[in-house]
């Protein structure tokens, strides 16, 4: 970070990249964190989620693997966000995959696989669950870590936003403080790893 700062009006005295950001971190400049970007990989996230993060793109891209169209969408994990409604998301489950999987074999000769798997598990609920890949900037998650205390976004978002901004936090404290000290709201026990 200290080197994308060497060329900011920060360094007046031609200071080296690691006493740049030093004076970045004292400071608080951390607009030069849009040069830096880290990369998570997000599994095991509902729909809901994922559509609350697709609506962040201007913030974050978020490149996912697609909803129904491709053979891993066949028998897809659902997401329980209560231990509670285990028994509930069970039945949806055998009640779903039963449906799904007896049309499998069924495809029209005029359909190709791709668009039959597309129209067949497009039926499972939107308590399925996702995988992507997260991209931002360093100053971009920031931003979107700053959610986690908005009560209007959905708690299983906030969780997800709290762990990222816990593994940002331990690569580079100086920029991400601890979560547990930033921000009001906590996650539920369930929904961390």
């Amino acid at each position: 970070m200290g080197m994308t700062a060497m060329f900011s009006y920060l360094n007046r005295r031609g200071l080296e990249p690691e006493e740049m950001w030093g004076v970045v971190s004292k400071l608080g400049h951390f607009s030069v964190g849009h040069t830096a970007h880290l990369s998570f990989v997000l599994a095991g996230h509902s729909c809901a989620v994922e559509n609350e993060i697709n609506s962040q793109r201007d913030v974050v891209h978020l490149g996912r693997l697609t909803v129904a169209r491709t053979r891993s969408q066949k028998d897809p994990p659902l997401v329980v966000q209560r231990p509670e409604l285990l028994p509930v998301f069970k039945q949806v489950r055998e009640q779903v995959q039963a449906a799904i999987l007896s049309q499998v074999a069924e495809r029209p000769d005029a359909v190709s696989v791709q668009d039959w798997q597309e129209a067949l598990y497009i039926g499972w609920p939107a308590a399925k669950a996702h995988v992507a890949v997260l991209t931002g900037s360093l100053r971009s998650l920031q931003k979107l870590c700053a959610s986690i205390d908005d009560d209007g976004k959905e708690t299983e978002y906030r969780a997800l936003l709290w762990q990222i901004a816990t593994a940002c936090h331990l690569l580079l404290p100086d920029m991400f403080p601890d979560p547990a000290k930033t921000y009001k709201w906590r996650p539920p026990s369930h929904l961390l790893p």
